[in-house]
């Protein structure tokens, strides 16, 4: 069986400044593919550990650059962080990493790993960040025994208790033509960052498969997962802060695409 896995991020979790993780995420994935032949696609901004990458994974191809400044790619293409964030303080609240620059970053580089695959060929491709396992609840973050044998025409997702905010991005197992419909989700993240756009105005208007409920971290409603019912609700409604928000733009896109009625939800019992 062929199956072609496309990482893509910082070989590390930065945002904990884990230099552990990367480390960690090899030797976990060695043990989820090793009855199969694998090819690595790989996209990283991580330039120090770039030969720790190299020997780690033997990837058929790979592109290590310099980290791009998305905040410049932001203003080029009319997209404001300072209009999001009016009249909200995101420095010095719990979102303070949750950024256009830092939203663009994730999705430009997981494109980049999945174009890197030019060829057809493959059952699968695995789409994942290079510090796997390290990010969410351990049920979520990585793909425990996923059974190779599945059907698939579907996708495979994380199943959490969010969905009806986004969903979870961690990693994504599916086919290649699928593969090839989620290589434009940067480019789907421009319009979606842009004022007024669609995308937007369904966060603050109507979010799709949501149940409108209070907008704070205690609301049990938040947790409903509609998306898995078949009760009828008023839609949620979202601040315009936030909308930068890396799980809304994934969930956003599958919907946009056609994709979501796809997926299959995938919990991993520990």
């Amino acid at each position: 069986m062929k199956i072609a896995v496309a990482l893509s991020g910082y070989f590390n979790t930065i945002s904990t400044n884990d230099l552990s993780t990367g480390a960690r995420t090899v030797l976990r994935l060695r043990d989820l593919f090793k009855d199969h032949d694998v090819d690595y696609y790989i996209h990283s901004w991580d330039e120090k550990f770039e030969s720790e990458i190299c020997d780690s994974y033997e990837p058929k191809k790979y592109i290590i650059e310099p980290q791009i400044d998305f905040n410049e790619v932001a203003l080029k293409n009319g997209i404001s962080q300072e209009w999001f964030d009016e009249n909200f303080d995101r420095k010095n609240s719990l979102y303070s990493r949750a950024t256009i620059h830092n939203s663009l970053s994730f999705l430009y580089s997981r494109s980049q790993a999945l174009k890197l695959i030019k060829k057809d060929d493959y059952e699968w491709v695995c789409v994942m960040r290079l510090d796997l396992g390290h990010r969410g609840p351990d049920d979520v973050n990585f793909p425990h025994k996923f059974d190779f044998s599945s059907d698939n025409s579907k996708i495979y997702s994380p199943f959490w208790n969010q969905l009806n905010c986004g969903l979870g991005d961690m990693w994504t197992i599916t086919n290649t033509q699928v593969a090839r419909e989620i290589e434009n989700i940067y480019d789907r993240a421009l319009k979606y960052y842009k004022p007024n756009s669609s995308y937007v105005e369904a966060m603050t208007k109507g979010w799709p498969l949501s149940e409108k409920c209070e907008f704070n971290e205690y609301e049990p409603k938040q947790f409903s997962n509609i998306c898995l019912s078949k009760r009828k609700t008023e839609l949620m409604t979202y601040p315009r802060w936030y909308a930068i928000n890396g799980h809304s733009i994934y969930k956003y896109f599958f919907i946009e695409a056609g994709l979501f009625e796809k997926i299959t939800f995938c919990k991993y019992l520990l």
